[in-house]
């Protein structure tokens, strides 16, 4: 856990994301440890974010759970948050932007 925390805070910062916002996505999603039973969605989202196979995760992914918890992609998932709008963000702003932007949950307001 240590390992994907430190990772996710640093690499939060250089894409001036809120670490702070960003880890609390990832502790909802797919937690920060990488455990078989977090694999979500019956089989189709994996990593800290739940990187979807019919969403955000790319396509020809030969191991995708593996492939998410790595640092690629990580990366890959903080570059798509800044994409969505929450790079510069703080606070309740970087965690809704992240939210609805990027997880895109069929009912953000809950």
């Amino acid at each position: 856990m240590a390992n994907a925390v430190q990772m996710i805070r640093r690499l939060s910062r250089r894409y001036h994301l809120d670490p702070r916002a960003v880890l609390a996505v990832a502790r909802t999603e797919g937690g920060l440890r990488n455990r078989p039973d977090d694999i979500g969605d019956s089989g189709t989202s994996f990593g800290p974010f739940q990187l979807d196979r019919g969403g955000a995760l790319p396509g020809g992914i030969g191991n995708p759970d593996q492939w998410a918890w790595s640092q690629q992609g990580i990366n890959y998932a903080l570059r798509k948050m800044v994409e969505s709008g929450a790079g510069g963000l703080h606070g309740r702003d970087s965690l809704q932007a992240i939210v609805s932007r990027f997880e895109r949950p069929r009912d953000p307001a809950s």
